[in-house]
């Protein structure tokens, strides 16, 4: 079948200059840099949920000292708090899902 032939079969220009160098190896450092790129991501979006200890935290912060000017400047530190509060609880949730699902392989969770 040409079709079976032609979906798993790739061709490259890449010829090795010395013969200890496998032929795979453009692709291996193409899809190490694709993972580098995905976890970084996921680490920045991360880093960003105004959790505490996080650098979102202190994001919110000056959002709010940007947006919350004169009479409204009394809240502040409450919305701060809320906003705080809530994303550290939605880390903490990701968390114990996450290893709760680790734990229980054979029956993954089923929204």
């Amino acid at each position: 079948n040409p079709a079976l032939i032609y979906t798993s079969i790739e061709l490259s220009d890449y010829c090795p200059r010395f013969s200890f160098v496998p032929f795979y190896v453009p692709d291996a450092i193409n899809k190490l840099c694709n993972y580098i790129i995905s976890f970084s991501g996921g680490l920045a979006v991360l880093n960003v949920i105004p959790s505490l200890l996080l650098d979102g935290q202190h994001m919110i912060k000056v959002i709010l000292e940007l947006l919350l000017r004169g009479e409204y400047a009394r809240y502040r530190e409450i919305f701060q708090i809320i906003l705080t509060i809530l994303g550290t609880g939605l880390v903490a949730s990701n968390i114990i899902l996450g290893l709760y699902s680790l734990l229980t392989v054979g029956n993954p969770i089923q929204f």
